[in-house]
Formats: C-alpha cells, structure tokens, sequence
C-alpha cells in the first residue's frame, strides 16, 4: 500500500530526511523509540479491555544492501534525551562498582546508588543485568527499556546468558507482563518489574524468514511489526539522505516532549471509532476472501495502528487530524501486507498441516477391516496397507492367543471367533 501523501506533522518530520523509497521503514521503526518516552501511559482498545501505551517491537526486512541502515540516524536523534540521560545514569554506576572494587574485603561496601536508570541498552547482556535495568526503569516511573538490533539473531545474545528465550521476551513485553529472577544471595538480582522493552531490529529476507517461520503460529510474528525496502523499478544511482542537524533536532523536540509529559489514561474517541470501523472491515475482508491467516493477523495488525495513532495523536498536542486517521489506516494495512507478502506460503503449509490433522483418521482395529474368514495372504496385504512394516505372524499369534480368532489346519484359513 503506497505512504500517504499527506502525513501528520511529526511523522512528516521523522521522515523528512530520507528519500521516498525509505520513509515507510523509517515510519514504522521510529515507532519503538517513540514509544520508549512514555511512563505507564495507558488507553482503552475496543474490545474494553485497557493496556499500556508503547510496547513497540520492529522488524525491518528486506534484502542485502538495500539501506536498511536508513532506520538508524532518525532513531537515535528520537531517543537523543534519552542517550544524554543514561549517559548521567552510567557515569554514576561506573563510580559506584570503581568504589566497590577498591572497597577492603573486610569493609562494608556502599549501597547501589538510587536514582540509576539506563534505557538504551546493548543485546549482549546476562539476564541479571535485563532484570536490574527493568527494575531501575520501573522504580523511575515505569519507563521503558530500548534495544536498536542491526541483525534480529542478536535478540539471543539475551538469551545465551540465561532467561527467557527471545521469543517469549517478545511476547511478554508486548503484553508488559511480569519478569524477573528469584535469587537467594544478598549480592543477587532479584525482583519480578514488569517487562517494559522496545525494539527494532533488521534482517534480511532469508535470515528474517528463518528466524521468524518457527513463530508464526505461537504469538510471536503477530506481536511485532514488519516493513520492508523496495527500490523503484528503473531507479539508479546512489540514494541522497539529508543531514540531520540541529534544526532536526529541535524541530522534533516539542513532539518527544509532549510524550515525556504524558500521563495517565489517554482518551482519543477518533482513533476508537476508526478502530471499530477498520475492524469491521477486516471481518468483511475475511468473509469473502475465508482467510484465516489474514483475519488471525489483521488482530493485532490493528491494535498496533490504533497505539501508533494514538502516539501521534499525543504527540500533536491531542489534536485529532484527518491525516492521522489515513495514517493509521496504511500503518495497518502496511503491516499486514508485509506479513502476508514474506510469509504467506510458510501460513498456508502450517493451515494445511493443521487441516490434515484434524481429518486424518487413526489407525483403527485391523480386524474389522478383514472378512470374518480370510487367509494369511490377504492379512499381509491388510496389515502393510496400514503401515505397519514388523513380521505380521506376531500379530496373529496375539490374536489367536486373545481368542479373537482361529485357524483352521485344513483350509488354512482364519476365522473371527467374535466381534472386536
């Protein structure tokens, strides 16, 4: 689906360094580091059901020296305050462990200092380390972990030191449950803070399938968001960026702002009413296409517009506008197009797999599918038709000591002594 011509005002902004082949990527990964600046901010969806506002998770997929890295610049001038204040944050933990270091093993060692909170981390950390930071950022006012990923494989450098598998870190941050470790020692992390974490990651397209084609179906793929590069046909040369300066920078600072600002429960009826709109449209999509993959898909596709537009609607001083509303309509279906273009053979084998499951019968009893009388040719026959490859006398001999059958010398035939 083609970008909107015209676009709110901050995302005109966001883009506004990029040539045109990359602001649908840009659009779509600004969104994690967007949602980064907001503090237990929380909306009502249409199902009545209220959530957090800003679980983000990104995926930029697309092929080899494509320009992924376009996604890079614009993302950290978004999370520029944030960098300056883990900054302070880092310089006031390096003093303390310095101070603990040279601390005499008999001497008490100071108290981790209150206050530390870092939210741009780095993918190689051990799960403690994960933990303690979720635990800072919620001690801060619930603020929101950051990870911007080159390649989506990084996500298992988390893993590689114990937690939750990468998989499961998406699922649950997504719904911003709960997570932790529960450790004894007094030098122990331990706590159980809500799983506040953002992402963006990049891949490309064989990397990206294999990574993701193992989660289609357990709520991993649905949870995130996909977009992808595509070059114009006939396009050459090298593709011009603008500079981001320091008028980008102030120009996008009123807008990350009014996210820091940002309290409570956000009430934006447009962004509810196109939601229930766009909902029923998906629902008369599936009636007459009867795609389940497009209908299980087009679930959260929609609940990531709806936060998304709320987003921007914070952003532009809760000021509802007719380009947010285009907008969150081309977010969704953006996403989902992207899904279904990559993925839509991987969904299809799995709903076939599952049909076949769900028709194909068991194995049943081989002796109702003999005549009550038969000879050892045709139970050989019976017997290797059902799959069965081990010496079928075994069987036979069973029957006959079970009393199901019996054999007559003379003819050489069986005989069903009764029904099974």
């Amino acid at each position: 689906p083609p970008m909107p011509e015209r676009l709110p005002a901050s995302i005109k902004l966001i883009v506004s360094r990029v040539p045109a082949m990359y602001k649908p990527c840009v659009a779509f990964q600004s969104f994690s580091a967007l949602g980064a600046h907001l503090k237990r901010v929380t909306v009502v969806y249409i199902d009545n059901v209220p959530h957090e506002l800003g679980e983000q998770m990104g995926i930029l997929i697309a092929g080899q020296s494509s320009g992924k890295s376009c996604v890079n610049q614009p993302i950290e001038m978004i999370m520029a305050d944030i960098l300056e204040s883990d900054r302070q944050s880092r310089e006031v933990e390096q003093e303390w462990k310095i101070t603990c270091k040279r601390a005499k093993s008999n001497e008490k060692k100071p108290a981790r200092p209150e206050g530390i909170c870092v939210q741009y981390l780095m993918s190689n950390m051990t799960n403690a380390a994960l933990v303690q930071r979720l635990i800072d950022a919620d001690a801060a006012g619930g603020k929101c972990l950051f990870l911007r990923l080159d390649e989506i494989e990084l996500l298992n450098q988390i893993k590689a030191s114990g937690g939750a598998k990468p998989s499961e870190l998406i699922r649950l941050a997504y719904d911003r449950s709960l997570y932790g470790q529960e450790r004894v020692g007094p030098d122990s992390v331990t706590g159980i803070p809500p799983l506040r974490l953002n992402f963006t990651a990049s891949t490309t397209v064989g990397s990206g399938v294999n990574y993701l084609r193992l989660h289609l179906k357990d709520g991993t793929f649905t949870r995130a968001s996909l977009c992808t590069i595509f070059r114009p046909i006939g396009e050459l040369g090298i593709p011009k960026y603008g500079t981001y300066d320091e008028a980008y920078k102030e120009a996008l600072a009123p807008y990350i702002q009014r996210l820091n600002e940002a309290t409570g429960l956000i009430d934006c009826p447009e962004a509810y009413q196109l939601a229930e709109e766009l909902y029923r449209e998906n629902e008369d999509r599936y009636v007459l296409s009867a795609d389940e993959d497009f209908r299980e898909l087009s679930y959260r596709s929609l609940r990531i517009a709806y936060d998304r537009a709320v987003m921007i609607y914070l952003m532009e001083g809760c000021q509802w506008s007719e380009e947010i509303a285009t907008f969150m309509r081309w977010l969704m279906e953006y996403d989902l197009w992207v899904k279904l273009y990559y993925f839509s053979d991987e969904l299809w084998d799995i709903r076939q797999r599952e049909k076949r499951k769900k028709t194909r019968p068991g194995r049943g009893s081989l002796l109702r599918k003999l005549p009550d009388r038969f000879d050892f040719s045709l139970f050989q026959a019976v017997y290797q038709a059902n799959g069965h490859t081990s010496d079928p006398k075994d069987l036979l001999s069973t029957w006959m000591k079970r009393g199901h059958i019996s054999y007559d010398e003379t003819t050489g035939m069986y005989q069903k002594k009764r029904r099974d």
